[in-house]
């Protein structure tokens, strides 16, 4: 790096080691020599040191690789000799103070390096000499890349991290401006997390700003007039859809939950006014449609109104729902003519004709109900003629059994005149019977008592009379006048 100044040279540094995976460093020296080579890697002590707190300086590195080409001796001897940790407590009694002080020096930047990389490693790289190509020399300097490539492969399996996000290509080239800007400045200290708090940021702004460019041409390409509660949960689902793209984009990024929340909020409110937007154009449209196709099909509904008016009332059941379903046949033709007139592919009039169906029902409902009164009020009539009719009969017959009574009182009266004549007459006849047999026996009393007379006075007569002939023979005389 020449003779450049010392903070000229750590702003050199610190960027390529805060977002290197793996960090080469080369140096060119036949045996590792710890004093020449802990000195030329302070560079990379000051540039840790020029991080804010000992948090940010732990690991804030990746994996540092100094490669000794040229080097004679094995990996591990190199690694000992440059990293391990000097013995300050056993020097012998006449060492100098430069060597402690040295020595203390170059244990703080190897502890230092340690702290701020994720892992150190030397390699020990033989030389190619130049014009050579034999196998054994090719085979040890070409194996030992090949190590190193396998041993990098591993490391660079996983991304760099900073302040605790993951370094991917988007992030770099937000991360370098904020950066630069932070190493140009007079403080001395770097603040990974404010850096990549404004990283964060600025990457959560410029997703916010591509899903909003893109949700205008998502929204705009809405088929509308459609029902209001359709296009309502159409829009909340592409609201919802975009906010998930923005969290799974900050999930993936590692982006911090405070700022993603700030930015998701600003997001949250540009789509709502996009789609409340939408919203009301549509509601317009909406009115509108509705408006153009009550309008053609209001006369429709008068004149089916103006039918079931005319419908007459006191028909039989089956006449009357006969012409009340031809008018709403009709109607309901009509109508589909006019709905597949006024349909869009995202709108269906069926709603805008749900009131007149409703007021067409109601109608037929209405005059239905005046049909039933008037079969009920002619039902009403009827059986109140029946009732009087059944009423009449039973006071004819009531007269009728009254007049039964009253002619058989008059059989009875006649009956028991003719039993009381015949008792009367039955009563003389008896008299007269008995009357004549009265007489009888008083003509026979007298009649015997005139022969008991006859026969007293023949008899006198006989026994005061001439002779004994002369008497008998008056006696039969007398006996023959008696005869």
């Amino acid at each position: 790096m020449g003779d450049k100044k010392k903070s000229y040279e750590i702003k050199l540094a610190t960027p390529v080691l805060l977002t290197s995976k793996v960090v080469v460093y080369n140096l060119l020296s036949n045996r590792p020599e710890k004093e020449s080579i802990l000195s030329a890697l302070q560079i990379l002590v000051n540039a840790a040191n020029a991080l804010a707190q000992r948090s940010f300086k732990s690991n804030a590195f990746g994996h540092l690789h100094v490669v000794l080409r040229g080097c004679l001796g094995t990996d591990d001897e190199a690694q000992g000799i440059i990293f391990g940790k000097e013995d300050e407590d056993n020097l012998p009694d006449d060492a100098a103070d430069d060597d402690v002080e040295a020595m203390g020096r170059r244990n703080k930047i190897r502890s230092a390096i340690k702290l701020a990389f994720e892992s150190v490693k030397v390699w020990s790289l033989p030389e190619l000499a130049k014009g050579t190509s034999g196998p054994v020399f090719n085979y040890e300097y070409t194996q030992k890349v090949e190590a190193m490539k396998r041993d990098m492969h591993v490391q660079l399996a996983e991304p760099k991290y900073f302040a605790n996000r993951a370094l991917t290509g988007d992030a770099l080239a937000l991360l370098m401006p904020n950066l630069a800007a932070a190493l140009d400045t007079d403080d001395p200290a770097l603040n990974p997390p404010s850096i990549m708090d404004a990283v964060n940021m600025k990457q959560a702004e410029v997703v916010m700003m591509d899903i909003c460019d893109g949700a205008s041409d998502q929204f705009e390409s809405i088929a509308m007039p459609q029902p209001e509660e359709v296009i309502g949960t159409e829009l909340t689902g592409m609201l919802d859809g975009l906010l998930d793209q923005f969290n799974r984009y900050c999930a993936e990024k590692s982006i911090p939950e405070a700022i993603a929340t700030e930015v998701r909020a600003h997001l949250h409110n540009s789509l709502l006014n996009t789609t409340n937007g939408i919203a009301e154009r549509n509601a317009a449209l909406l009115t509108q449609f509705e408006q153009d196709f009550k309008a053609a099909v209001e006369p429709i509904y008068e004149d089916a109104t103006q039918q079931i008016k005319n419908i007459k009332l006191g028909q039989d059941a089956a006449t009357f729902a006969e012409a009340t379903g031809k008018i709403e046949k009709k109607f309901a033709r009509q109508v589909e003519a006019l709905m597949s007139e006024h349909t869009r592919p995202t709108w269906d009039p069926q709603e805008a004709t749900e009131e007149l169906r409703a007021q067409l029902q109601a109608g037929l409902k209405a005059r239905s109900s005046r049909q039933e009164a008037k079969n009920n009020e002619q039902l009403a009539v009827k059986a109140r003629q029946a009732a009087e009719e059944r009423a009449a009969q039973q006071e004819r017959r009531r007269q009728e059994a009254e007049a039964r009574a009253k002619q058989q009182e008059l059989r009875r009266q006649e009956a028991e005149r003719q039993a009381r004549e015949e008792r009367q007459r039955q009563e003389e006849e008896h008299r007269r019977l008995l009357k004549a047999e009265q007489e009888k026996t008083r003509l026979a009393e007298e009649r015997a008592r005139e022969a008991r007379r006859q026969a007293a006075a023949s008899a006198s007569y006989s026994y005061g009379g001439g002779g004994y002939g002369g008497g008998g023979g008056g006696g039969s005389g007398g006996g023959g006048g008696g005869g």
